[in-house]
């Protein structure tokens, strides 16, 4: 044996604590937020449209701004990513020719070809109550953002529009110099709705 025993004198660590108090939880609406969760019985019945118009919303999230770009190669990279995310695509020169429809649309291409500005595909915004919400395209130019959301048909297109002016509210909040504008892009009939 080395070294001596040693005996340690046990001091009071009883230390008066400060009492913090908390509130007690905020109330939400959380049937709001679970609605986004739970699929809808109408959806159900429409489920080939809605699986139709997720690939096609798929296919678009990867592709961003075509300006300068090969729109052919754009494309098929688009394509190739769409078919690993969807691999029960069967068909996929179908989804081709709607998206090339789509993108050579005039009062559309002006959202893929920007010279200036930036696009951002699936840009997920947090508003100021914490709720994370993804927007389909958003295009920023100098003087405007544009919120683009695809839908997969007019379907409740009310509530459509309602999401998309929440889209929009939160991001005028973000780019309050900026004029915001949304529009819808339907892809059952690739008809576009400017909603104000």
């Amino acid at each position: 044996e080395m070294g001596e025993r040693q005996v340690y004198k046990k001091e009071n660590t009883k230390k008066e604590r400060a009492i913090i108090e908390i509130p007690g939880s905020e109330y939400k609406d959380w049937i709001g937020l679970l609605k986004d969760e739970f699929v809808e019985a109408g959806i159900l019945s429409r489920r080939d449209k809605v699986q139709r118009g997720e690939i096609l919303h798929g296919i678009l999230s990867f592709i961003g701004n075509l300006y300068r770009q090969d729109k052919k190669l754009a494309l098929s990279r688009a394509l190739q990513a769409a078919r690993a995310k969807f691999p029960l695509i069967s068909d996929s020169e179908e989804y081709a020719i709607i998206v090339r429809e789509l993108l050579n649309k005039d009062d559309f291409a002006i959202y893929f070809e920007l010279a200036q500005g930036e696009v951002f595909t699936e840009y997920e915004v947090v508003n100021r109550f914490g709720d994370t919400k993804r927007i389909d395209r958003l295009v920023i130019s100098a003087s405007e953002a544009v919120v683009i959301d695809y839908k997969s048909d007019k379907y409740e297109s009310g509530d459509h529009k309602e999401q998309l002016r929440n889209y929009m509210g939160m991001i005028r909040e973000i780019y309050p110099k900026l004029k915001v504008r949304g529009i819808l892009v339907y892809l059952d009939d690739l008809s576009i709705e400017e909603v104000s």
